[in-house]
Order: C-alpha cells, then sequence, then structure tokens
C-alpha cells in the first residue's frame, strides 16, 4: 500500500512448501502437491480429482509423500504466483511452464465466451487473519478456498466455473481491502494480470465501485513494473533527484 510515507506490505498469502524450491519454477504439478500437502497431508491424494490421482503409481505417491513429510529439498513459499500455477494444474491439467505467466495464458480458454462471468457466480470462501494496522500483516487464508474448489470438481462442476469463482473470489479480496484502507485507487501489477479475463473482471467491477485503477502501459507486467513503481514509489515520497551534473560549457578566454 502506498502512502505519504513510502509503501508498506499490508497482507500476504498463507504459506505452503515448495518442493524442489526454486527449482520447481516449470513444474505446475509441483506447486499443486504443495498446495494440497498444506491442507490435507498424506490424504491430498484422496482429494485429487481422478483424472489426475490415476495416473499415479503406488511407489510415486510414497516417494512424495517423503519429500513433503522430511522437507527434503522443499522451500516455504508465499508466492501467489506459485499457487496460481498449482491451480493451473488443477483446472487445465498443464504441468509444465514454459515462461513467465504461461500459467495465466493457459487458463484464457477458462474464460466465458462474452469473457464476463456468468450471472450468479458466488465468490469461494476466504479467510484474513490479522488486522489491517500499521506495524502488522495479515495473512490471507486460501485454504478453504481449495477446499470448495476441489467439492466442485468432484460434484461435476467444470473447470471454467471453478475458474470463474476463483475471479470473483479476488474481486471480493480486494473489496474487503477497499472497504478497510479507503484507498484513492488500485494499482494493477504482477504477471498474474497477464490474465485477461481475471484483469478485466476485476477492472470492470472496481471501475463499476467507482475506484481508479492504474497499470502498466510500457513495462511487462511481472516484477519489473513492481520494482520500477517502488522505487518511483520511494523517489516521490522521499524527494529523491537526479544526481546527474548540469554540463558546464567554459566560456571562451580573450586571445584563444
Amino acid at each position: 500500500m502506498l502512502h505519504p510515507k513510502g509503501w508498506r506490505r499490508i497482507a500476504q498469502w498463507s504459506p505452503f512448501w515448495l518442493p524442489g524450491g526454486q527449482s520447481s519454477h516449470p513444474d505446475h504439478r509441483a506447486c499443486l502437491y504443495g498446495m494440497m500437502w498444506e491442507v490435507f497431508k498424506e490424504n491430498l491424494w484422496d482429494q485429487l480429482p481422478l483424472r489426475l490421482r490415476a495416473p499415479l503409481q503406488a511407489l510415486e505417491i510414497k516417494q512424495w509423500n517423503q519429500v513433503f513429510a522430511n522437507q527434503c529439498q522443499c522451500l516455504r513459499t508465499r508466492s501467489v504466483t506459485r499457487w496460481w500455477q498449482g491451480i493451473a494444474a488443477l483446472l487445465t491439467h498443464s504441468n509444465r511452464n514454459r515462461f513467465d505467466g504461461d500459467a495465466w495464458l493457459i487458463m484464457e480458454a477458462l474464460r466465458g465466451q462474452d469473457g464476463h462471468a456468468p450471472q450468479g457466480i458466488k465468490p469461494y470462501a476466504w479467510c484474513l487473519d490479522g488486522a489491517l494496522e500499521e506495524g502488522s500483516i495479515a495473512q490471507m487464508d486460501w485454504f478453504p478456498m481449495l477446499r470448495e474448489m476441489l467439492e466442485d470438481l468432484h460434484k461435476g462442476r467444470g473447470s471454467d466455473h471453478a475458474f470463474q469463482r476463483l475471479v470473483e473470489t479476488f474481486y471480493d479480496i480486494l473489496n474487503r481491502l477497499i472497504q478497510a484502507l479507503k484507498p484513492e485507487g488500485v494499482i494493477f501489477a504482477g504477471n498474474g494480470f497477464e490474465n485477461r479475463s481475471l484483469t478485466e473482471r476485476l477492472g470492470q467491477r472496481l471501475h463499476e465501485d467507482g475506484i481508479p485503477v492504474i497499470m502498466s502501459q510500457e513495462l511487462p507486467l511481472g516484477d519489473q513494473a513492481i520494482a520500477m513503481g517502488q522505487c518511483m514509489a520511494h523517489a516521490s515520497f522521499d524527494g529523491i533527484r537526479s544526481h546527474r551534473k548540469k554540463e558546464v560549457r567554459s566560456k571562451k578566454q580573450p586571445g584563444r
């Protein structure tokens, strides 16, 4: 959140174990297993939809359980990007991340024909643990969200339905933060907003609420835009100016 003294983090995603650490970046499946282990532990395999559970051999499941139980080469992460990669594996059968933001582009196939959510779509449950106060960081609990999403899939509701509910959930989260913090506007940054369905839907709802939305027009929406925005905020609030010296031209001396 930007304020007159700079910016501060007000909330963060609940953490989960990421098997393989940073090397799991291209593996959507590893992200999904890490998320589900956090919620269900060894019972995660019973919660997987059949199309994802059926190809797994008993030995492979045993090996995954040992990795998580011993936290072997596992990284603790709060990355929303890695979380969405896990969602991509759950909803689209996608296992490999070919480039940054790939998971979001894959999920474009789940947008409605007109790009808008059908009437009556409700957000998933989620929790905000902690207060949105100066000096504290609240935690976004996504566990109820994942449980309800799996329930939808087990009941035969399509991946497109689950994705549209996720979009509504993220609007619900944004709306809760806006109501609590009363910001003058919202900045979209991060490669998650490369997903057109998510970005357009959130932007539309915020526009209807009278909340201005700003997005990068020159830089990619990933970490580059976030880092540049943070630098510009510090420069603006701290009064930082360029240290480049003005060019000084020497006057001609008489007789030279």
